[in-house]
Protein backbone atom coordinates (compact mmCIF):
# COMPACT_ATOMS: atom_id res chain seq x y z
CA UNK A 1 0.00 0.00 0.00
CA UNK A 2 2.61 2.16 0.92
CA UNK A 3 4.25 1.94 -2.67
CA UNK A 4 1.05 2.77 -4.34
CA UNK A 5 0.84 6.07 -2.01
CA UNK A 6 4.03 7.04 -2.67
CA UNK A 7 3.29 6.86 -6.63
CA UNK A 8 -0.38 8.99 -5.79
CA UNK A 9 1.30 11.48 -3.86
CA UNK A 10 3.82 12.55 -6.66
CA UNK A 11 0.82 12.77 -8.87
CA UNK A 12 -2.04 14.29 -7.18
CA UNK A 13 -3.10 16.14 -3.78
CA UNK A 14 -3.66 13.20 -1.53
CA UNK A 15 -5.65 15.14 1.08
CA UNK A 16 -7.87 16.27 -1.75
CA UNK A 17 -8.11 12.94 -3.27
CA UNK A 18 -9.22 11.59 0.32
CA UNK A 19 -12.00 14.03 0.82
CA UNK A 20 -13.01 13.45 -2.56
CA UNK A 21 -13.70 9.43 -1.44
CA UNK A 22 -14.87 10.39 1.80
CA UNK A 23 -17.56 12.68 0.03
CA UNK A 24 -18.32 10.39 -2.39
CA UNK A 25 -18.89 7.42 -0.16
CA UNK A 26 -21.22 9.03 2.23
CA UNK A 27 -23.28 10.58 -0.24
CA UNK A 28 -23.85 7.02 -1.64
CA UNK A 29 -24.42 6.09 1.74
CA UNK A 30 -26.96 8.48 2.04
CA UNK A 31 -28.86 7.21 -0.81
CA UNK A 32 -29.44 3.31 0.32
CA UNK A 33 -31.61 5.19 2.88
CA UNK A 34 -33.76 7.12 0.88
CA UNK A 35 -36.92 6.63 -1.54
CA UNK A 36 -36.68 6.11 -4.79
CA UNK A 37 -36.76 9.06 -6.71
CA UNK A 38 -36.45 11.25 -3.60
CA UNK A 39 -33.39 13.70 -2.38
CA UNK A 40 -31.37 11.53 -0.23
CA UNK A 41 -30.90 13.31 3.01
CA UNK A 42 -27.95 13.14 5.19
CA UNK A 43 -27.90 9.95 7.02
CA UNK A 44 -26.14 8.86 10.30
CA UNK A 45 -23.95 6.35 8.54
CA UNK A 46 -23.27 8.81 5.71
CA UNK A 47 -22.13 11.52 8.35
CA UNK A 48 -19.45 8.73 10.29
CA UNK A 49 -17.55 8.42 6.74
CA UNK A 50 -18.16 12.61 6.52
CA UNK A 51 -16.44 12.76 9.95
CA UNK A 52 -12.95 11.04 9.06
CA UNK A 53 -12.71 14.29 7.18
CA UNK A 54 -11.37 15.66 10.55
CA UNK A 55 -8.50 13.17 10.70
CA UNK A 56 -5.34 15.27 11.18
CA UNK A 57 -2.08 13.29 10.51
CA UNK A 58 1.27 14.54 10.03
CA UNK A 59 5.09 14.38 11.05
CA UNK A 60 7.10 17.27 12.45
CA UNK A 61 8.83 20.09 10.72
CA UNK A 62 12.10 19.37 11.83
CA UNK A 63 13.59 15.59 12.83
CA UNK A 64 15.79 15.85 15.93
CA UNK A 65 19.20 14.66 15.10
CA UNK A 66 21.65 14.07 17.54
CA UNK A 67 25.35 12.95 16.60
CA UNK A 68 26.88 10.02 18.08
CA UNK A 69 30.73 11.12 18.91
CA UNK A 70 33.38 8.45 17.63
CA UNK A 71 35.08 8.40 21.68
CA UNK A 72 31.63 7.26 22.96
CA UNK A 73 31.99 3.94 21.06
CA UNK A 74 35.66 3.04 22.61
CA UNK A 75 35.34 4.15 26.50
CA UNK A 76 38.54 3.37 28.38
CA UNK A 77 38.46 -0.49 29.60
CA UNK A 78 35.97 -1.24 26.99
CA UNK A 79 36.54 -3.44 24.55
CA UNK A 80 35.27 -2.43 20.82
CA UNK A 81 33.56 -4.90 19.03
CA UNK A 82 34.74 -6.01 16.08
CA UNK A 83 33.76 -4.55 12.93
CA UNK A 84 33.61 -1.29 15.34
CA UNK A 85 36.28 0.50 14.30
CA UNK A 86 36.06 0.01 10.36
CA UNK A 87 32.39 1.70 10.87
CA UNK A 88 33.65 4.49 12.31
CA UNK A 89 36.64 5.24 9.71
CA UNK A 90 33.63 4.87 7.40
CA UNK A 91 30.61 6.76 8.47
CA UNK A 92 29.92 9.41 11.30
CA UNK A 93 27.03 8.09 13.66
CA UNK A 94 23.27 9.56 13.97
CA UNK A 95 20.37 9.36 16.36
CA UNK A 96 17.46 10.62 13.80
CA UNK A 97 13.94 10.80 15.76
CA UNK A 98 10.77 11.22 13.75
CA UNK A 99 7.75 12.66 15.55
CA UNK A 100 4.90 11.68 14.51
CA UNK A 101 1.13 13.83 15.03
CA UNK A 102 -1.85 11.48 15.19
CA UNK A 103 -5.11 12.86 15.94
CA UNK A 104 -8.16 11.07 14.76
CA UNK A 105 -11.45 12.23 14.40
CA UNK A 106 -14.04 12.20 17.07
CA UNK A 107 -15.33 9.14 17.94
CA UNK A 108 -12.89 7.02 15.69
CA UNK A 109 -9.07 5.91 16.31
CA UNK A 110 -6.16 4.46 14.13
CA UNK A 111 -5.17 0.81 14.30
CA UNK A 112 -1.71 1.03 11.62
CA UNK A 113 0.87 3.63 11.46
CA UNK A 114 2.87 3.00 8.01
CA UNK A 115 5.81 5.19 7.51
CA UNK A 116 8.58 5.20 4.93
CA UNK A 117 11.57 7.17 5.31
CA UNK A 118 14.17 7.53 2.28
CA UNK A 119 17.69 8.88 2.49
CA UNK A 120 19.10 11.00 0.14
CA UNK A 121 16.65 9.15 -2.78
CA UNK A 122 17.77 12.13 -5.54
CA UNK A 123 22.00 10.91 -4.76
CA UNK A 124 23.56 10.20 -8.58
CA UNK A 125 24.20 7.06 -9.59
CA UNK A 126 27.01 5.28 -7.41
CA UNK A 127 26.98 7.92 -5.52
CA UNK A 128 27.22 6.58 -1.24
CA UNK A 129 23.85 7.40 0.91
CA UNK A 130 23.68 7.20 4.17
CA UNK A 131 22.08 3.79 5.93
CA UNK A 132 20.08 2.92 8.66
CA UNK A 133 21.97 0.43 11.47
CA UNK A 134 19.51 0.30 13.50
CA UNK A 135 15.62 1.02 14.09
CA UNK A 136 13.22 1.80 17.23
CA UNK A 137 10.13 0.85 17.20
CA UNK A 138 10.88 -2.63 16.49
CA UNK A 139 9.72 -6.43 17.07
CA UNK A 140 12.02 -6.27 20.60
CA UNK A 141 9.94 -3.92 21.79
CA UNK A 142 7.39 -6.33 23.00
CA UNK A 143 9.33 -7.89 24.89
CA UNK A 144 9.68 -5.21 27.18
CA UNK A 145 6.69 -3.01 27.02
CA UNK A 146 3.12 -3.13 28.30
CA UNK A 147 0.22 -1.10 26.86
CA UNK A 148 1.41 2.17 27.25
CA UNK A 149 4.66 1.12 28.52
CA UNK A 150 8.35 3.31 28.53
CA UNK A 151 11.51 1.83 28.04
CA UNK A 152 15.26 3.50 28.72
CA UNK A 153 16.90 3.39 25.03
CA UNK A 154 20.60 3.89 24.45
CA UNK A 155 23.51 3.34 21.85
CA UNK A 156 25.82 0.09 22.71
CA UNK A 157 29.41 0.29 21.24
CA UNK A 158 28.58 -2.19 18.86
CA UNK A 159 26.56 0.31 17.24
CA UNK A 160 22.95 -0.99 17.76
CA UNK A 161 19.86 -0.30 19.92
CA UNK A 162 19.65 -1.73 23.59
CA UNK A 163 16.29 -1.63 25.25
CA UNK A 164 15.86 -2.19 28.87
CA UNK A 165 12.70 -1.62 31.47
CA UNK A 166 13.20 1.91 33.30
CA UNK A 167 12.92 1.94 37.33
CA UNK A 168 11.05 5.43 37.56
CA UNK A 169 8.35 7.00 35.28
CA UNK A 170 9.65 8.90 32.21
CA UNK A 171 7.92 11.23 30.13
CA UNK A 172 7.16 9.84 26.31
CA UNK A 173 9.34 10.61 22.93
CA UNK A 174 12.88 10.62 22.26
CA UNK A 175 14.26 13.31 24.30
CA UNK A 176 17.67 12.49 26.14
CA UNK A 177 18.42 12.58 29.80
CA UNK A 178 21.05 14.25 31.37
CA UNK A 179 24.86 12.49 30.41
CA UNK A 180 25.75 12.79 34.01
CA UNK A 181 22.50 10.14 34.14
CA UNK A 182 23.42 8.33 31.27
CA UNK A 183 26.74 7.05 32.20
CA UNK A 184 25.81 6.64 35.88
CA UNK A 185 22.83 4.32 34.58
CA UNK A 186 25.04 2.56 32.28
CA UNK A 187 27.55 1.76 34.77
CA UNK A 188 25.04 0.72 36.98
CA UNK A 189 23.98 -1.86 34.34
CA UNK A 190 27.48 -2.85 33.42
CA UNK A 191 27.04 -1.62 30.12
CA UNK A 192 28.73 1.25 28.70
CA UNK A 193 26.44 3.35 26.58
CA UNK A 194 27.11 5.58 23.71
CA UNK A 195 24.09 7.33 23.46
CA UNK A 196 21.43 7.21 25.90
CA UNK A 197 19.48 6.36 27.59
CA UNK A 198 16.64 8.15 25.80
CA UNK A 199 12.98 8.27 27.11
CA UNK A 200 10.73 6.42 24.69
CA UNK A 201 6.99 5.42 24.98
CA UNK A 202 5.59 3.22 22.38
CA UNK A 203 1.76 1.30 23.13
CA UNK A 204 1.92 -2.51 22.88
CA UNK A 205 1.22 -3.56 18.96
CA UNK A 206 2.54 -5.35 16.28
CA UNK A 207 5.96 -4.08 14.70
CA UNK A 208 7.76 -4.86 11.99
CA UNK A 209 10.07 -3.29 9.61
CA UNK A 210 12.59 -3.44 6.69
CA UNK A 211 15.73 -4.44 7.11
CA UNK A 212 19.00 -3.36 8.44
CA UNK A 213 21.37 -1.58 6.62
CA UNK A 214 19.26 -0.20 3.87
CA UNK A 215 19.32 3.29 2.05
CA UNK A 216 15.59 3.21 3.64
CA UNK A 217 13.12 2.54 6.34
CA UNK A 218 9.73 1.17 6.50
CA UNK A 219 7.70 0.93 9.24
CA UNK A 220 4.42 -0.54 10.23
CA UNK A 221 2.74 -0.61 13.80
CA UNK A 222 -0.19 -2.68 13.41
CA UNK A 223 -3.31 -3.52 15.62
CA UNK A 224 -2.13 -0.99 18.22
CA UNK A 225 -4.34 -0.33 21.11
CA UNK A 226 -4.77 3.88 21.44
CA UNK A 227 -2.81 5.04 18.59
CA UNK A 228 -4.39 8.20 18.33
CA UNK A 229 -3.38 8.89 22.39
CA UNK A 230 0.42 8.41 22.40
CA UNK A 231 2.25 8.91 18.48
CA UNK A 232 4.92 7.12 18.54
CA UNK A 233 8.90 8.89 17.65
CA UNK A 234 10.02 6.82 14.78
CA UNK A 235 14.04 6.54 14.99
CA UNK A 236 17.13 5.35 13.18
CA UNK A 237 20.66 4.75 14.04
CA UNK A 238 22.11 6.51 10.91
CA UNK A 239 25.20 5.87 9.44
CA UNK A 240 26.18 8.58 7.19
CA UNK A 241 29.56 7.90 4.82
CA UNK A 242 32.27 10.72 5.77
CA UNK A 243 32.91 11.67 2.15
CA UNK A 244 28.89 12.83 2.14
CA UNK A 245 28.38 16.37 3.50
CA UNK A 246 24.49 16.58 2.55
CA UNK A 247 21.54 14.58 3.89
CA UNK A 248 17.94 14.86 2.83
CA UNK A 249 15.73 12.55 4.35
CA UNK A 250 12.01 12.35 2.64
CA UNK A 251 9.31 10.90 4.45
CA UNK A 252 5.79 9.80 3.80
CA UNK A 253 2.93 8.22 6.14
CA UNK A 254 -0.13 6.59 6.49
CA UNK A 255 -2.35 6.08 9.12
CA UNK A 256 -5.57 3.69 9.13
CA UNK A 257 -8.12 1.85 10.81
CA UNK A 258 -9.75 -1.24 10.34
CA UNK A 259 -13.74 -1.19 9.73
CA UNK A 260 -14.03 -4.49 10.81
CA UNK A 261 -14.50 -2.80 14.33
CA UNK A 262 -17.15 -0.41 12.59
CA UNK A 263 -20.79 -1.17 13.12
CA UNK A 264 -22.97 -4.02 11.21
CA UNK A 265 -25.06 -1.67 9.26
CA UNK A 266 -21.84 0.33 8.48
CA UNK A 267 -19.97 -2.43 7.08
CA UNK A 268 -22.93 -3.67 5.32
CA UNK A 269 -23.98 -0.47 3.29
CA UNK A 270 -19.68 0.08 2.75
CA UNK A 271 -19.81 -3.51 0.95
CA UNK A 272 -22.89 -2.28 -1.37
CA UNK A 273 -20.47 0.88 -2.35
CA UNK A 274 -18.57 0.22 -5.83
CA UNK A 275 -15.18 -1.58 -5.50
CA UNK A 276 -13.09 0.92 -5.58
CA UNK A 277 -14.55 2.59 -3.02
CA UNK A 278 -15.26 -0.82 -1.27
CA UNK A 279 -11.98 -1.61 -0.90
CA UNK A 280 -10.77 1.72 -0.03
CA UNK A 281 -12.46 0.97 3.32
CA UNK A 282 -12.37 -2.41 3.67
CA UNK A 283 -8.64 -3.17 2.58
CA UNK A 284 -7.23 -0.23 3.16
CA UNK A 285 -8.96 1.71 5.83
CA UNK A 286 -9.74 5.15 4.21
CA UNK A 287 -5.85 5.81 5.26
CA UNK A 288 -5.08 9.69 6.25
CA UNK A 289 -1.87 10.81 5.18
CA UNK A 290 1.28 13.14 5.69
CA UNK A 291 4.47 13.64 3.93
CA UNK A 292 7.46 15.66 4.99
CA UNK A 293 10.91 16.69 3.63
CA UNK A 294 13.81 17.27 6.29
CA UNK A 295 17.54 18.66 5.24
CA UNK A 296 19.65 17.55 8.20
CA UNK A 297 23.15 18.82 6.83
CA UNK A 298 23.24 21.74 8.99
CA UNK A 299 22.67 19.16 12.08
CA UNK A 300 25.38 17.28 10.73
Amino acid sequence: MINLLLGMMAMTDPAADRADRLREAAELIDALGSTLGSHAAASADGDLLRDLAADQVGLARDALVFRIEDAALAAPGVPVPVGAGELLRQFRLYWLCAPVSLFPARNWGFDKLDLHVEFNRDAEAGQRRPVALDVLPGPEIDEVVDVGGQVDVSVDPSARFRVATPDIDLTPLGVPVEAAASLEASASAGVHAALGPFRYRVTRARISHTPVGMEYVHWRIDDAAHLEKAGPSLVVLLAVPRPVRAVVVHAQMEASRYFKFASAPLQDKIRQLPSRLRDYFMRDGAPAVGAAVWDITAML
